[in-house]
């Protein structure tokens, strides 16, 4: 195998902009799994200077070229609230100890839940709620849940989306708040239903950005420029989209399943990756190439 080869030609001061995001640097890091799975030299070039400059540059060794574009699947909203559980913690998950309860639990917050508000207030509810409601063993969305509890109505108050209750382990009792995706319903875990999310995106008014870097590439057929579409679901993606790609890959399977049909891309995209992001750490990664259809890179890596 050959080495990794990226060099990354931006700033440091726009270098340290990325590093301190939310999901980290992810230019950067799709750079890396490009290289990894290609073997050839990947440049991070976006420096913020140009709007129409595009994230990525190709070069390969026969001396054909590629660009690149990473977009992250994100709300703004819950981004900030996903922030406030780290920030007030310190670390992720957000745990609240609470010795008068005798469970444990999880609880599924939403962009719009106040993290603070939830540590004052949670132990209480959580605690009435424990010797009225037989069986939580289960993610329950709250919707679900009877209004004839008040309970439940000082839940949907504080925007909570779903919660589970177990015994404590070690008999020490806490609730662990959590952002979403939290528990996807392997029901709807469909290659069919995470293909049509991402291209209704790819082709939505969000990406014209997007697209329109890349498009400045599609005339050039005679030096054949590939132009690369990094798709990064995030936490604050639709819970099941974001599972099917983990749960279908890498969840019980020993060999990654993969789709069965091409995706639609519009014209100005030429490969396809899908990746799911995890904080700051990408967990999941698939692409699709013309020329070889679905792969899944961790079996094909090129470098070391």
């Amino acid at each position: 195998m050959v080495s990794l080869d990226l060099t990354d030609r931006r700033s440091p001061k726009i270098i340290k902009t990325r590093q301190n995001g939310y999901f980290g640097d992810t230019e950067y890091k799709c750079a890396g799994i490009v290289a990894h799975l290609l073997g050839e030299h990947v440049e991070v070039i976006d420096d913020g200077k140009e709007q129409s400059s595009v994230d990525l540059k190709i070069e390969y060794s026969d001396g054909r070229m590629g660009v690149g574009e990473v977009w992250c699947d994100a709300n703004e909203k819950y981004v900030a609230m996903a922030h406030e559980l780290r920030t007030n913690n310190g670390n992720y998950p957000f745990i609240i100890y609470c010795n008068d309860l005798d469970r444990s639990w999880q609880i599924g917050v939403s962009e719009n839940t106040k993290i603070k508000v939830c540590k004052k207030e949670l132990p209480i509810i959580l605690k009435n709620l424990e010797g009225q409601v037989a069986d939580l063993s289960k993610f329950t969305p709250i919707e679900k849940m009877s209004d004839d509890f008040i309970e439940v109505a000082e839940l949907k108050k504080l925007k909570i989306l779903n919660l589970v209750s177990y015994p404590p382990i070690d008999g020490k009792p806490k609730i662990i708040l959590r952002q979403p995706p939290i528990s996807g319903d392997p029901k709807n875990f469909s290659w069919e239903l995470l293909l049509k999310y991402v291209e209704d995106n790819l082709f939505s008014d969000k990406l014209d950005t997007h697209r329109r870097k890349l498009s400045k590439y599609i005339d050039n057929e005679a030096s054949k420029i590939e132009r690369h579409f990094m798709f990064c679901l995030t936490d604050s993606s639709p819970d099941d989209v974001w599972h099917t790609l983990s749960d279908l890959v890498e969840g019980p399977f020993k060999d990654p399943e993969l789709p069965t049909r091409s995706p639609k891309l519009p014209i100005e995209i030429s490969h396809l990756w899908i990746l799911n992001l995890l904080g700051t750490q990408i967990e999941t990664v698939i692409c699709w190439f013309p020329d070889q259809g679905w792969i899944y890179p961790r079996k094909q890596w090129k470098t070391n």
